[in-house]
């Protein structure tokens, strides 16, 4: 049977494959692009957003249209529009979103979480803690929603509980999180936001000897599995290090994790990063292009900014650094570090020899 997508993300479809299978699209222009990703996750909201750029639209564009949502359409899906708006810094727009979903979402339990977790989220950046504890609390109160959706709740409560100073119950949180996820398995889509938050919560007591396994967890996993992720456990994987003195590991950690930003649009993951780096006096590693920036004209600088930041030196350190730590993992073999990065032998040596990576790295 087919869905109708009476929604408010704007070009969104839903049509049957040749098998009967209900497969989603963003249309426009007569072209269409595919949506792989979970339903109702943030991994969605980005693959969305991409699309509906990649395919010369706007996002803010979106309007209300149609009726109310009924129960079991995938109105809820709405609620993915302010992620992806959160996920790109705009947080108040992101929470008028979520002010005006939460009228087509009320009163249905499988829409009621997705739209708890993201006011959560713009609860803390608002700084309304309060606000984020009671919409996962509402959210909860719906009954058992299933393992799947408990563990996504979870994990936005360990970070009401980090953004509030309670660093040991959030440690605890996030531990429950992994020990029911399997990376490539089990609910293997929770495994490296789950590590990122973990990693963040030994690290807030001050435990960074801790935190770096759980980062490099986030690292690796989000490589498959969330890119944002990726990015953000290189952050707290390079703050760890520092605090152990361990900076130039520090420093290929942070080149990474830039030259991850380069390639796509996480500007609140962004900001986070930013602030770790001036924080820990590594700023002139995000200004390695911004010098010249400046000097364009106009909209140009702004452009130049996201789209040529570390594109030079700090891209290829961050190739680099990616390279070093896969061989390192891998304990040298060459063959387990391409796959780790998905690349296949050749291409991997291709990139040592692009980077300037000599062949000494593997010892």
């Amino acid at each position: 049977m087919s869905i109708t997508m009476e929604t408010n993300l704007p070009y969104l479809s839903c049509d049957p494959d040749r098998h009967g299978n209900e497969r989603i699209y963003v249309r426009r222009n007569g072209k269409r692009i595919r949506i792989r990703e979970p339903e109702g996750t943030p991994a969605f909201a980005r693959a969305y957003t991409e699309a509906v750029d990649k395919l010369g639209a706007t996002i803010k564009r979106a309007t209300i249209i149609g009726p109310a949502h009924p129960t079991g359409s995938l109105g809820w899906l709405g609620a993915n529009l302010a992620y992806a708006l959160l996920y790109r810094g705009h947080v108040g727009e992101a929470n008028a979103r979520v002010t005006e979903y939460w009228e087509v979402a009320r009163g249905v339990a499988t829409q009621t979480w997705s739209m708890a977790a993201v006011e959560s989220g713009v609860g803390i950046e608002l700084g309304d803690l309060d606000r984020a504890a009671r919409a996962l609390d509402h959210a909860e109160s719906a009954g058992d929603l299933g393992e799947r959706i408990g563990l996504v709740l979870r994990n936005h409560r360990a970070a009401v509980c980090r953004a509030s100073g309670e660093w040991a119950r959030a440690e605890a949180l996030e531990r429950s999180i992994l020990g029911r996820s399997v990376a490539g398995g089990r609910n293997g889509d929770m495994v490296a936001c789950a590590a990122r938050g973990l990693a963040e919560s030994l690290a807030g007591q001050g435990r960074h000897e801790d935190a770096l396994e759980p980062a490099r967890l986030a690292a690796r996993t989000g490589r498959g599995e969330d890119r944002a992720e990726w990015a953000a456990g290189l952050r707290v994987l390079g703050g760890s290090l520092t605090a152990l003195g361990r900076r130039a590991e520090a420093t290929r950690a942070f080149q990474e994790a830039l030259s991850l930003h380069d390639r796509a649009e996480f500007e609140l993951e962004r900001r986070r990063l930013d602030a770790d780096l001036s924080r820990l006096g590594f700023g002139d590693l995000a200004r390695v292009t911004l010098d010249s920036a400046s000097q364009m004209a106009g909209g140009r600088a702004d452009r130049l900014r996201s789209e040529e930041l570390s594109l030079r030196s700090g891209r290829i350190a961050g190739e680099r650094a990616a390279l070093e730590r896969a061989l390192t993992e891998s304990g040298g073999n060459v063959s387990r570090a391409a796959r780790s990065l998905g690349l296949s032998r050749q291409a991997f040596y291709k990139a040592m020899r692009r980077t300037g990576l000599s062949a000494d790295a593997r010892a």
